[in-house]
């Protein structure tokens, strides 16, 4: 608009200087001196709004710029901690592949001991049987042999009741045989 109203002013001018000696001149004089004043008080307000316009510019740059590098050394200390976290993050997955891994070893060799317990238990467990069945058939042995053993017992103690009775029938007939020879020796005296 100002660079118009310039154009303008020029033209007026050529117009004017065409009328100088006529008797409007001093009027158009006065108002061309009027809009050459109103021009320059709008230079002067655009000036004044560029300058400050620039100066706004100016400042938006300078924080735009100290944004900008807060931003990349805030990236900066963001990629770094974030390099350190991986770091972190590698050592400790190392740390419980390394665990995962013990453990496995650790299972296998339970799960080897375990098998090798169970074969020892089984072993033990036939062996004990085989002697159970050895003393089932000793112990059958010794029934067998305490029975024979106890009727035998019973046959001795019924011939030793029947010695006995013997003795004492054998005692009896000595003792009635003494009184007969006791008898016949006071009757021959």
């Amino acid at each position: 608009p100002v660079a118009a109203s310039f154009r303008e002013a020029r033209m007026q001018c050529q117009v004017l200087k065409k009328k100088e000696g006529s008797k409007d001149f001093p009027m158009e004089v006065k108002a061309l001196e009027a809009r050459l004043k109103s021009l320059e008080g709008q230079v002067m307000r655009d000036r004044i709004t560029i300058i400050k316009r620039a100066k706004e510019q100016r400042h938006n740059s300078t924080a735009l710029q100290k944004n900008l590098q807060d931003a990349r050394q805030q990236m900066h200390q963001t990629m770094a901690q974030a390099a350190d976290d991986v770091i972190v993050l590698t050592q400790k997955l190392k740390s419980v592949e390394e665990e995962f891994a013990q453990c496995r070893v650790d299972r296998d060799y339970e799960k080897m001991s375990f098998q090798n317990e169970k074969e020892i238990v089984k072993a033990q467990s036939r062996d004990t049987e085989e002697q159970l069945q050895k003393a089932r058939m000793e112990v059958s042995e010794l029934n067998r042999r305490m029975k024979s053993s106890n009727e035998e017992v019973k046959l001795l103690t019924k011939l030793k009741h029947d010695i006995e009775n013997e003795a004492k029938s054998m005692q009896e007939r000595v003792d009635a045989l003494q009184d007969e020879v006791s008898q016949l020796k006071s009757k021959n005296s």
